[in-house]
């Protein structure tokens, strides 16, 4: 723990400087053409706040070789960037990322003849926070993965733009974007005007560039301003191929945790695939990750409410089936995959491991008290002790951190468990 003078109680306005949980949640399911094989690949990284959606292509075995080698690459990568890094540096950082990748796969296919033809689309988010509370979402994006932010005044937004036939069908942004949003809402052939649109939906699924396929890629970039309450979602071909833009704002209209959200957007998808006469069916692998930003309205931050950073290696509550909340779980790791916590407890001579969400976690952690807030302690004399503040908690062990000035202006720490502080200071 870091020497201080004070009490290291964060203002109002400098909270923002802190970084925000998010909840995230991913899902993929094969499709049933292949059951076997999942050419989709996902990253979720929730303390690094990025996550990415890999379609692979070019036979079952090339498709899932190469979005597994962009995923594991980019993945591990984001992992490593600075913490610190301004939006223009992340925009750089995450474009190079990519043009790596597409360079790995290539020289994989060169060694390996079985799988010289395998591509991969790829979708790469990574949010990024600044000091006076704004946030940017940075999206580096090449074929037809889709990102899309669900606006909290309800719009939702389609951020990409496929590296389809609908670069060779508009001239401009604004056109590809037109014919973008008129083939998201297509339900029948009385919604395609003339030869042109009928041949460009006929073609929509053949899409232009993707990691794999030559050196030379163009790596589409977007950075957005997003807000507290929005909705980021990623998605693979087999989510938005099937529903309609409208579908999907509806679903997300439902809100929900993102792990509710992810399962219908699915559920919705697989159902529509299964409707063979409807224009839009396609079976395919779907995939789907959400990211909600955290509302003011649910505080998750350790100065909004008293919780433990949610990192590799704290000790956390867990609850178990039995509906008790039990202290002295150890996160760990996260599932890249899932974003969910692995957490681990040895009991006597067993080792206990159980799952568990970021938003279940800071449930099951939170407290009324926050951070800065004045409480009373117990002394060992058995009497109250009033004017002590609480100043945080230890990272290693979970206990609240809880100071005070003595009668020589010198700061006294204790150490006290949560439980304990919070029956202290019941009204």
């Amino acid at each position: 723990m870091p020497n201080f003078e004070a009490p290291s109680y964060i203002p109002p306005e400098a909270r923002e400087k802190e970084s925000s949980t998010y909840e995230m949640a991913a899902r993929s399911v094969k499709s049933r053409e292949h059951p076997k094989h999942d050419e989709d690949k996902m990253f979720i990284l929730p303390e690094h706040k990025a996550f990415g959606v890999f379609d692979g292509m070019g036979g079952h075995k090339g498709g899932e070789v190469a979005a597994n080698i962009a995923r594991n690459f980019i993945g591990e990568a984001i992992e490593k960037l600075p913490t610190d890094s301004s939006p223009d540096q992340i925009e750089s950082e995450i474009k190079k990322l990519i043009e790596e990748a597409n360079s790995e796969i290539l020289k994989h296919a060169t060694e390996n003849a079985d799988v010289e033809n395998m591509g991969t689309t790829a979708t790469v988010v990574k949010i990024w926070e600044g000091g006076q509370g704004e946030r940017k979402a940075i999206i580096g994006n090449a074929g037809d993965s889709r990102v899309y932010v669900f606006h909290r005044d309800g719009n939702l937004e389609q951020i990409t733009i496929d590296d389809s036939i609908i670069r060779r069908m508009g001239k401009t942004s604004e056109e590809m974007r037109y014919i973008q949003e008129k083939f998201s809402e297509v339900t029948s052939e009385q919604d395609l005007d003339g030869v042109s649109e009928e041949a460009g939906w006929a073609m929509r699924n053949q899409i232009g560039q993707a990691l794999g396929l030559d050196e030379s890629l163009n790596v589409r970039m977007h950075t957005i301003d997003i807000q507290k309450g929005d909705i980021l979602l990623a998605s693979s071909d087999g989510i938005h191929d099937n529903l309609r833009n409208s579908e999907i704002q509806n679903i997300l209209s439902a809100r929900g945790n993102s792990r509710e959200l992810v399962d219908k957007l699915i559920a919705a998808a697989h159902k529509r695939s299964l409707e063979k006469e409807n224009i839009r069916a396609k079976e395919d692998d779907k995939s789907a990750i959400i990211a909600e930003i955290p509302s003011s309205s649910i505080p998750t931050t350790n100065e909004d409410l008293f919780v433990p950073k949610l990192s590799k290696g704290s000790i956390v509550n867990v609850k178990r089936s039995s509906g008790e909340i039990e202290g002295g779980w150890t996160i760990k790791e996260y599932d890249r995959d899932t974003g969910q916590a692995i957490l681990t407890k040895i009991r006597g001579i067993d080792l206990l491991q159980k799952r568990a969400s970021q938003s279940e976690l800071i449930v099951w952690n939170r407290s009324e008290i926050r951070k800065g807030d004045t409480v009373r302690v117990l002394r060992s004399s058995g009497q109250f002790e009033e004017g002590w503040i609480l100043d945080g908690h230890d990272s290693q062990t979970g206990e609240a951190i809880v100071k005070k000035r003595d009668p020589d202006g010198q700061w006294l720490e204790k150490k006290v468990s949560r439980d304990q502080l919070e029956s202290w200071n019941k009204n």
